[in-house]
């Protein structure tokens, strides 16, 4: 195909069919061959001025623009090289990928039906699903951006309840008190600032070594807030903390949420996968709660985003939510099959689709073994540690996590030397006086040699150091 650029030249595009196979075998070369390529690491700083990635005043033909593409590939963090421990996700379902590149191409907006079809129903099964792990049977679901969203969406129903309304009106002029542990995950304290909480009304409990949230120290927080003139009205518990990986005692603080009449939101957003296994499922009791969020692009290895928030019973979303009525341009037909109603975004990208294909070729069964494998990593990791006479394990993990320190040589300086020289991305946390390197064994195509190999090259980079 020729097109006439504003100067009058002819520039050469390829048809559709071309391009998408050049991409394609790009894609390959990076993502889907047995040696996966590892990022040429630079720092930004140098990397900015090497980089032609200016917008161009006049496009560029196909050919130039796929040499850029290649270009930036060889200095983006590969997802999914063995040595990428960075995030708390990692290791990969191949077919959520290939589901991720149906939807793109399909590019249905999931706010109605009209506008997706049959997508509707594969989402609502998946979200059927979770709410079953979950044990809220008689509840209900929605798709949202990322754990943040998820987390902010449970404080507005939850605001709801306090203050029936607040939807449309606001507060009622009383002064609210939210409760979170120490070790909670940031988006807590985003969300009472969006909800107009404000983030100085969000109350951090300690949480003892473990990372786990003091209950009596919660108990004693929200009397002394009664006592002071202000409402409590709503608590997270958190299921699988950033750093250590700790559960909160869901048990026992829902014995106070009930007590008070306070809504108890679990921010599961990581360790929610952990309801796929039996064993996990029964301790965390997750049914005492009032709401749960849920990445299942973490544990579960499903592309960037797809996560959850679930309700145990149904109608909070109808009260939470009030904007979506006034869009009657779009939510025309099948209203009970518009989930654009619930939910914070119009349109939105189909993330459900990804995970039901996961879940098509593992299974209950697949997903089981999926975690136990995670947790496997995690126990080993643990006991090579501990054996280990330089190294430290700052705690037994209690579910992935594994936190352990050098005593000769600063986890920082061993986490630059990992990613720079050794093309493993892995990070680091502060705990307890001392900064602790952050393995999350999440990737169930590592082995126990890799695990290893890993604790060898950080001995021999402590030698080379000291």
């Amino acid at each position: 195909m020729l097109l006439i650029s504003p100067n009058r030249e002819f520039i050469c595009i390829m048809d559709n069919s071309n391009l998408y196979q050049k991409i394609w075998e790009i894609l390959e070369r990076h993502y889907c061959v047995a040696e996966i390529p590892t990022e040429q690491f630079q720092p930004p700083e140098v990397l900015e001025q090497q980089l032609d990635i200016a917008i161009p005043t006049q496009g560029i033909n196909t050919e130039h623009l796929l040499e850029k593409v290649k270009t930036l590939l060889s200095y983006t963090p590969n997802t999914r090289q063995i040595g990428y421990m960075t995030t708390l996700f990692g290791g990969r379902v191949e077919t959520a990928y290939a589901g991720k590149l149906v939807t793109a191409m399909a590019n249905n907006a999931m706010h109605t039906y009209k506008a997706a079809g049959a997508q509707i129903l594969v989402e609502r099964k998946v979200i059927d699903f979770m709410l079953e792990s979950a044990e809220f049977q008689e509840g209900e679901g929605a798709m949202t951006p990322g754990g943040t969203s998820s987390n902010f969406i449970a404080m507005k129903m939850a605001r709801e309840k306090a203050v029936p309304g607040a939807e449309l009106y606001g507060f009622d002029g009383r002064l609210y008190r939210a409760y979170t542990s120490s070790a909670s995950h940031y988006a807590i304290k985003a969300a009472a600032g969006n909800i107009g909480l404000g983030e100085h009304n969000l109350i951090s409990i300690p949480a003892d070594k473990e990372g786990r949230m003091d209950v009596q120290a919660l108990v004693r927080r929200i009397r002394a807030d009664k006592q002071a003139g202000f409402v409590p009205f709503y608590i997270n518990a958190t299921v699988g903390t950033s750093v250590l990986g700790a559960i909160d005692p869901v048990d026992e603080i829902s014995s106070i949420a009930r007590a008070e009449n306070l809504w108890l939101h679990l921010d599961a957003a990581f360790g929610g996968s952990l309801l796929l296994n039996r064993r996990f499922r029964k301790q965390l009791n997750c049914s005492v709660a009032d709401s749960l969020s849920w990445d299942a692009h973490k544990m579960m290895g499903i592309p960037l985003t797809c996560s959850v928030i679930l309700v145990k019973k149904k109608g909070w979303f109808e009260k939470a939510f009030q904007a979506p009525s006034q869009g009657d341009y779009l939510f025309q037909t099948y209203l009970e099959y518009n989930p654009g109603l619930h939910s914070n975004q119009c349109a939105r990208t189909n993330d459900a689709l990804p995970l039901w294909m996961a879940l098509q070729t593992l299974g209950k069964d697949g997903y089981e073994e999926r975690t136990e494998r995670q947790l496997a990593l995690a126990r080993y990791a643990a006991e090579q540690i501990s054996n280990h006479a330089d190294m430290e394990l700052y705690t037994e993990p209690e579910t992935i996590n594994v936190c352990f320190r050098s005593k000769l040589l600063s986890s920082k300086i061993i986490c630059q030397i990992l990613e720079e020289i050794h093309d493993i991305k892995i990070s680091y946390a502060h705990l307890q006086q001392n900064t602790y390197i952050r393995l999350v064994c999440v990737n169930p195509d590592i082995d126990n040699s890799f695990i290893d190999m890993l604790l060898n090259t950080i001995q021999q980079i402590v030698i080379s150091e000291t």
